[in-house]
Parts: C-alpha cells; structure tokens; sequence
C-alpha cells in the first residue's frame, strides 16, 4: 500500500509546505522563498478563504502549481503572496518585483470575480481600487 500525499489544500503545516514545494521546484527552496513561505504562513495560517478552505493552504497549492511551471523563484514567491496584497500590502514592499507580481495577481483575481458578474459591492469596490492600484504602478 503507498501512503498518498496530501493534497495542497491540506497542507498547513509549515515543514509540510517546505518539503512539499521543494519537491515541486525540485531543488531546495531559495533563501526569499523560505522567506516567503515564512511569511505567508504566519499572516495566513488561522485565516479562511469565502470557501472556508485555510487561506495557507490556498497559497501554497497555487505555488505549487506555479512551481510545476518551472517558471523561476520570483512566480512562486509572488504565488505564495498573493492573498497578502489584500490583508498586509506593506509586508510585499521587502519582495520587489515578486512583491509586486503577488499585488498583480490579487488585482486579476478581483478582476476575474467582476467577470463572473458579482452582486456583492465591495467585491466590487475592492477590485476596482485593486485594479486601479496595479494600472496606477504601472504608468
């Protein structure tokens, strides 16, 4: 019998989430990854998404997506960070353009609730203002 791993949206536990993504980049975690991971797991580890599902966990099983990518450090830092665009926004300012990459992913999943046609206004008002931001920084 093989013993199964759990699935990213299980995983809260922080030496869990290290070896996980290690696994997944496939070769040991950068110094701001551990960073970020750090981080992301302090600020997120006892919030909830409106799913209900642990917001860590959220974070981490779209890291290891991005991981599975192959598409560098900076991706998956900001994939880590991205809910921490909404709850702590400075603590992205130490990450540069991963920081900001995670404040451009936030942005577009506001924008992409908007495209489902949400009713509630401040989801509404959030992603406007969200958006706003990211075109303001961008100029």
């Amino acid at each position: 019998m093989t013993e199964s791993k759990p699935t990213c949206n299980e995983i809260v536990d922080l030496t869990a989430a290290r070896v996980r993504l290690a696994q997944s980049l496939g070769q040991a975690l950068s110094p701001e990854a551990e960073q970020a991971l750090d981080l992301a797991h302090r600020c997120l580890r006892n919030q909830r998404t409106s799913t209900g599902s642990n917001l860590f966990a959220h974070a981490l099983g779209t890291a290891l997506i991005v991981a599975e990518l192959r598409l560098g450090s900076e991706p998956v830092i900001a994939a880590l960070l991205h809910p921490l665009a909404e709850t702590a926004p400075d603590t992205l300012l130490e990450f540069g353009p991963a920081g900001d990459l995670a404040r451009a992913v936030a942005a577009m999943a506001r924008i992409e609730v908007l495209a489902r046609g949400s009713q509630d206004p401040d989801v509404e008002a959030a992603a406007h203002d969200n958006q706003e931001n990211v075109l303001s920084d961008e100029v």
